[in-house]
């Protein structure tokens, strides 16, 4: 159940996150493709970091452990915006971001640029923040997950139909 709450919380932050940067920079935009305030990829990329953390720690020299994490999840949450970027234009038809612009794009959805910078980010979160997210996480009622995963899912369900006019 914790990572199922990992999800929920990196989902929020994700959103948090986009929206801080759309309005510092001046754009009009809103984070993810759902309705509510959360964007699933920040929810999966977190996730998946923390699974790959806990299973890196098994290397006790700590600065290969780092290293190794910092290629590890540099690689997955790029891995994870390229399949995301396809799977929502398959489903939904529609590009939520487009990285052909920059300079080292590989396609749309995947800039190496960014890679970098998702690499850090997970790198931040699952070694300095996520020990006290864990913790306060455990004092989280499994019903409250249960009840933002499901409304998660409703929104995916609502865009999907409303997205595709069903």
């Amino acid at each position: 159940m914790i990572y199922l709450k990992y999800f929920v919380l990196y989902s929020l932050f994700g959103f948090t996150f986009e929206s801080f940067v759309f309005k510092m920079s001046k754009e009009n935009k809103h984070s993810g493709v759902l309705y509510g305030p959360y964007t699933i990829v920040y929810g999966i990329g977190g996730t998946m970091s923390i699974i790959l953390n806990n299973f890196l720690n098994i290397i006790n020299n700590k600065y290969l452990n780092i290293f190794l994490c910092y290629i590890l999840f540099l690689i997955t949450c790029t891995l994870i915006e390229f399949l995301a970027g396809h799977i929502i234009h398959f489903l939904l038809n529609i590009d939520s971001w487009d990285y052909s612009s920059h300079k080292y794009h590989f396609g749309k959805y995947i800039c190496l640029d960014y890679a970098f910078i998702w690499g850090l980010m997970a790198l931040i979160f699952a070694k300095l923040l996520n020990p006290f997210f864990h913790d306060v996480l455990l004092l989280v009622p499994n019903y409250i997950n249960i009840t933002c995963l499901s409304i998660i899912i409703l929104d995916f369900i609502i865009t999907l139909l409303h997205k595709k006019n069903l």
